[in-house]
């Protein structure tokens, strides 16, 4: 009951003693147990919460921050943060919780012999904002500089407004407000790309969309939830979602819902993924040698024969030789229609045995060739068993070939 009375005086409200009943007692335990176990954050975090290139989220975690810490009453800190020292009216949808009630309602200030004078409990609080004001901006450079004027007299509220003035001021604001819908506009989905998929795209443009509606604190109109999907749609460019768009146009929920409509897209860019991989058939895959031995990707089953009935496939140097002319002018044409599927790397290094190979192959059809003169080339093994050209008459110059009859 005390811990009830006391909580509505942290909230600027008078005590009623109408309303010190037991539900009202009960519904307040789980707060108190909630404060009875409470601990502060550890200070190490403090030094982490600033990014320099995106101020608004910079408050935004600096805000979460100091709302975890309480004050000598129990009362968040954050109360100290608030524009206006004066209490803030209760909404009409409600606080939503008893810390947000408090932060919006703690008073700042008490009237003592006619003069409005910072309340004890405040002055304390705003000494403890000081030391966290100070553990996240010192060793910060230019944000340093602007809340030190706070460290005289240790007032941690007027360090915290200062250094969000500036930063989040008028001339930032403005600034901040072109970069985001300059980036809205200029942000474009193609199709499913390495630096641009689809997440990625519906990602930046609700991150600016955020940040705007961030900005209806200080006046700005910030984007609805209209404005919202039509800068969805504006920015894409793929012909392929052109149905999916046409279905959210059609739709009076849908034109209005910016989740709803990214998840339309996303399932449908997903389903298409798939859709495009089960099409693939096994011939697709099938895998052959092109003439260097390596392997290439076709549409040609192992096996298949050409009119000339020649099979496509690679043939080594001797069993090429051996194929008719039409064979081989059929089995040209094939490799030639082929020429997509070859690898693109360079033919490998001829080894000395298929060089040998080829050699052989030419001997072979020169056996029993007659030559102009009538007579025929024989060959002779070497000890070794290997043919040697090099006494043979139709590989050497013949002396007196040209003008001796002989």
């Amino acid at each position: 009951m005390v811990y009830f009375i006391k909580h509505r005086g942290r909230c600027s409200e008078a005590v009623d003693f109408a309303q010190v009943v037991p539900d009202n007692v009960n519904a307040i335990k789980p707060l108190y147990n909630e404060e009875k176990v409470h601990k502060d954050p550890d200070m190490a975090e403090a030094k982490e919460l600033i990014d320099k290139k995106d101020w608004n989220k910079t408050f935004e975690n600096i805000d979460e921050y100091i709302g975890k810490f309480n004050g000598i009453q129990g009362t968040p800190l954050l109360y100290l943060c608030r524009e206006t020292p004066q209490p803030q009216a209760n909404p009409a949808t409600g606080w939503g919780s008893e810390r947000l009630r408090m932060i919006g309602r703690a008073p700042h200030t008490a009237v003592v012999a006619g003069v409005v004078v910072p309340t004890p409990t405040f002055t304390t609080d705003n000494n403890k904002l000081w030391d966290i004001i100070l553990a996240i901006t010192r060793d910060q450079g230019d944000v340093w500089t602007y809340a030190k004027a706070g460290k005289a007299t240790k007032d941690g509220r007027l360090a915290y407004l200062t250094v969000r003035r500036h930063y989040l001021g008028a001339n930032f604001q403005e600034t901040q407000k072109a970069f985001h819908e300059s980036r809205m506009r200029s942000t474009q989905y193609h199709g499913e790309k390495r630096k641009m998929d689809f997440k990625k795209y519906s990602t930046t443009i609700f991150d600016s969309i955020q940040a705007l509606n961030a900005m209806r604190a200080d006046g700005y109109a910030g984007v609805d939830d209209r404005s919202a999907v039509r800068c969805l749609l504006d920015g894409i460019k793929d012909d392929s979602l052109d149905a999916t768009k046409n279905t959210i146009f059609a739709s009076q929920t849908l034109r209005g819902d910016f989740d709803q409509c990214v998840a339309l897209f996303q399932d449908f860019i997903t389903s298409r993924k798939v859709n495009d991989k089960t099409s693939l058939n096994i011939s697709d895959t099938k895998s052959e040698k092109n003439l260097n031995g390596k392997r290439f990707q076709g549409g040609h089953k192992a096996g298949k024969k050409g009119p000339s009935g020649v099979e496509y496939r690679y043939y080594k140097s001797a069993e090429y030789m051996k194929l008719s002319p039409d064979q081989k002018e059929d089995l040209r044409q094939w490799r030639q229609s082929r020429n997509n599927g070859l690898s693109k790397e360079p033919p490998t290094k001829k080894r000395k045995s298929d060089i040998k190979e080829v050699a052989t192959a030419v001997v072979e059809q020169l056996k029993d060739m007659q030559l102009t003169d009538g007579k025929t080339v024989t060959f002779e093994d070497n000890n070794e068993g290997e043919q040697s050209n090099a006494t043979n008459p139709a590989l050497t110059r013949q002396k007196g070939r040209r003008g001796n009859k002989d």
